[in-house]
C-alpha cells in the first residue's frame, strides 16, 4: 500500500474516533481513558511485533542510540492525547477539536524550523498566517 492510502485510512480512523469520543466518551475522565486505549493499542501492536514476520510486516528496532529520543517521543505523544482527550472532556466539539487539531502540519514547520531541519515553504508560510483565522473561526 502507498503512503497516500496509508493517510486516507489514517483520516478515516481518525475521524470516526473523533465522532465516537463525542458522542459517546466525552464524560470519561481523559486520564482513564486513556488507560483503556493504551492497553488496546498494546493488545494489538504486542502480537503484531511478536509474530509480525510471519504476516510479512517487516519489524525494525530503532538504534540503541536513538532509545531515548523513542521515550521523548512517547512523553510527547502522551500529552498530545492527554490534550487531545481533554478537549472532548471539556465540552469541545468534531468541528472545533479536529479542525484545530488538523492544523499540525503548520505547527510542524515552525518546531522544524526551530530545531534547524529548514525554512518552511511559502505554502507553509501562508498556511501559518492563517492559522489565527481558522482557530477564530472555528472557535465562533
Amino acid at each position: 500500500m502507498n503512503p497516500t492510502l496509508y493517510a486516507v485510512c489514517a483520516v478515516f480512523l481518525y475521524a470516526a474516533q473523533n465522532v465516537i469520543l463525542e458522542q459517546k466518551l466525552a464524560y470519561v475522565s481523559p486520564l482513564i481513558g486513556m488507560i483503556f486505549w493504551y492497553v488496546g493499542i498494546l493488545s494489538i501492536a504486542i502480537p503484531l511485533v511478536l509474530f509480525g514476520n510471519q504476516f510479512g510486516l517487516a519489524i525494525t528496532m530503532p538504534q540503541p542510540g536513538h532509545y531515548w529520543l523513542m521515550m521523548i517521543v512517547g512523553a510527547i505523544l502522551f500529552f498530545a492525547d492527554l490534550s487531545f482527550f481533554t478537549a472532548y472532556h471539556s465540552g469541545g466539539s468534531v468541528a472545533q477539536i479536529a479542525t484545530i487539531v488538523a492544523l499540525f502540519p503548520a505547527f510542524a514547520a515552525v518546531i522544524k524550523l526551530l530545531i534547524g531541519g529548514g525554512m518552511p515553504s511559502v505554502q507553509q508560510i501562508i498556511g501559518l498566517a492563517l492559522v489565527p483565522i481558522v482557530v477564530y473561526l472555528v472557535n465562533k
